[in-house]
């Protein structure tokens, strides 16, 4: 866009104005370009030179139009829409800049862009914040609700891809992000656990992702979620929001968790679901297998794979130097069990769900995914104690409580010569191994010798929407213990068995 003119000056046109047209004082306009009649152009709007506006186009105050630009009959335009050069514009074309316009209140821009050579068909309706790429095509009529490739070919209510780039005739799958466009990432539910979420979801710092969207049922405390960093949008339902998304956080009621993860998965979006997903490992099992069939990345809100002093045991232990044991207290939680929506409040069991289950998808991976062979446990409530037996020899000793003064998350790791003390509130791995022994009063007496204390350092709910992004931008994760963690359903199918035998 080079040839923008100079602010107005009734004196020395350059460019052709119909007698009928507006043009405003602080407006630019750029040589050789021709506004016919009935058009409007606002103070603080830029057109380029050779440009076309056809009659009754409306360019609002602070419009961006490049060189060579023809825009048909009818056409509005307003704040915060920029069309590069060589766009062409269809009459009775409509850029809209508010998702949830008011006509009194809050109002919220959302800027539109139109790249290079991009054409606009007539009658099209362009919804706020999207991006149309260069040389793309959208049908007469179509309503635009997302980004639009560069070469690609759209149509329809809401519009959808008729090709790909080249013409190739095959629309692409939903879940496949434009060319050259963000990753748009949504947030359904906005309760407790949901608004950590959108916390961290609009700090984030990832190149090429944008915290598009988020949705709750409940329409007021969505609309006041969307003042985090990043102003997403509050969509109208979840059919909308996977419209505007390519990955989804699903932090609803548990429930809820399976209907709204299957249906973000049908509609072509990658998903992470917060734990415990569900209390039947088969229906996880479900949601797997229809990612996997649609080449989607699923994945279960264990967060604690993603804690730094976790990470930093799991690169320590291995053959060398096996695990034999584990010991792990896991006290003071929700006010609410988390899970009880699954049977009651009451559910006995739901202590498993919520809190435990962090320690048996830790059991797992440092026992090499081997199959539980006895489980003994006693869960009374807001309390619950287990020991289990997997079939490599490693024990287990786990303990929960949903009350207690101070909040305690903490690990030991046994293996022959070296014991390892995880702090997940601290972030802390402390190691420790057997000294020199010694032989005083008639008693062999064994020293211990501290190792090391590391302090590390990252929030594990940011650490996981981070992990979980980078594979859905198909960007190979750095190599990382979380690897050795089986899938969501082996977690859980130990956690009924424990469940049931409770």
């Amino acid at each position: 866009m080079t040839g923008a003119g100079a602010p107005n000056d009734p004196g020395r046109k350059h460019y052709f104005q119909h007698e009928t047209a507006i043009i405003e004082g602080g407006a630019s306009v750029g040589r050789g370009t021709r506004v016919w009649v009935g058009a409007q152009v606002r103070d603080g709007a830029r057109v380029g030179v050779d440009c076309v506006l056809g009659k009754d186009v409306y360019v609002d105050a602070g419009v961006v139009i490049g060189d060579r630009v023809k825009i048909q009959n009818g056409v509005s335009l307003y704040r915060g829409v920029t069309l590069e050069d060589e766009v062409f514009v269809g009459p009775g074309v409509v850029f809209t800049n508010d998702r949830y316009p008011r006509a009194t209140g809050e109002w919220r821009l959302l800027p539109t862009i139109v790249r290079k050579g991009a054409t606009i068909g007539a009658n099209s309706t362009i919804l706020p914040g999207v991006v149309i790429g260069e040389r793309a095509m959208v049908g007469a009529g179509a309503v635009v609700t997302r980004d639009v490739a560069a070469g690609e070919t759209v149509a329809g209510n809401p519009a959808r891809p008729l090709s790909r780039p080249g013409g190739t005739g095959v629309a692409r799958s939903e879940n496949v992000r434009p060319v050259g466009a963000p990753l748009r990432v949504g947030l359904v539910g906005v309760g407790s656990m949901g608004l950590k979420h959108a916390r961290v979801l609009g700090g984030l710092r990832l190149p090429n992702v944008r915290f598009a969207a988020l949705y709750d049922i409940d329409k007021e405390r969505a609309r006041a979620a969307t003042h985090v960093s990043g102003s997403p949008v509050a969509a109208s339902g979840l059919e909308e929001l996977c419209e505007l998304c390519q990955a989804v956080v699903v932090a609803v009621p548990t429930t809820s968790h399976f209907e709204v993860a299957r249906q973000a998965l049908e509609a072509g979006c990658h998903v992470l679901l917060e734990k415990p997903a569900t209390a039947n490992p088969c229906l996880v099992e479900d949601l797997e297998t229809e990612a996997a069939r649609r080449r989607l990345v699923f994945e279960v809100g264990f967060v604690e794979r993603h804690n730094p002093a976790l990470r930093a045991l799991l690169e320590r232990v291995g053959p060398a130097d096996p695990v034999v044991a584990i010991e792990a207290r896991r006290l003071g939680g929700p006010a609410r069990p988390l899970a009880s929506g699954y049977a009651g409040d009451n559910r006995r069991d739901a202590i498993v769900w919520d809190l435990m289950i962090h320690d048996l998808d830790l059991l797992l991976a440092l026992s090499g995914g081997s199959r539980l062979e006895t489980a003994n446990a006693v869960l009374d409530g807001g309390w619950g104690a287990a020991v289990l037996s997997m079939s490599n020899g490693v024990k287990a000793c786990l303990e929960a409580a949903y009350v207690c003064q101070d909040k305690v998350r903490q690990v030991r790791v046994f293996t022959p010569e070296v014991t390892y003390e995880v702090d997940h509130l601290a972030n802390r791995l402390t190691a420790y191994s057997r000294g020199q022994a010694s032989y005083e009063h008639g008693a062999y007496l064994q020293s211990v010798r501290q190792e090391m204390t590391v302090a590390l350092h990252g929030e594990p709910l940011r650490l996981q929407a981070e992990a979980f992004l980078t594979r859905c931008l198909g960007v190979a994760e750095p190599a990382c213990p979380s690897g050795r963690f089986g899938p969501p359903s082996a977690v859980l199918r130990l956690a009924a068995r424990l469940a049931g035998d409770s």
